[in-house]
């Protein structure tokens, strides 16, 4: 109990019991997109996701351009421009073409460079 301007009021304690929570409500993503609140939502989430990967990139880039590592460009590689990377940045595909190309020259720098200038350019 809670006493705030002479009167008693009530707060429930979140628990802290695995078993007396409440589970989640789970929908599918036919319901998902279905329902104009929730695909608004979650289309809000993926624009702030995909910010979030290009701004991690431009850091991890900047750290690769000071250090100039072939490890460190590999992983970035891997991360953000790969097509089966974890958090893959968006590009046109003329662009993923011109990667792809330096990839297999085995120029990942190269690679970077681009990635770098599409993320830089699409957000003046």
């Amino acid at each position: 109990m809670d006493k705030r301007d002479g009167q008693q009021t009530n707060r429930s304690q979140p628990s802290l019991n695995i078993e007396e929570e409440e589970e989640e409500e789970k929908i599918t993503i036919e319901e998902l997109f279905q329902d104009k609140l929730l695909r608004e939502e979650f289309k809000k989430y993926s624009k702030q996701c995909l910010v979030s990967a290009e701004f991690d990139f431009f850091l991890k880039y900047q750290n690769f351009q000071k250090n100039n590592s072939k490890e460190l460009s590999q992983k970035i590689y891997e991360e953000f421009v790969q097509p089966k990377g974890i958090r893959l940045i968006s590009m046109s595909y003329k662009t993923r073409q011109k990667v792809d190309s330096f990839y297999n020259e085995n120029d990942i720098s190269s690679c970077l460079n681009i990635v770098y200038k599409q993320v830089i350019n699409s957000k003046k």
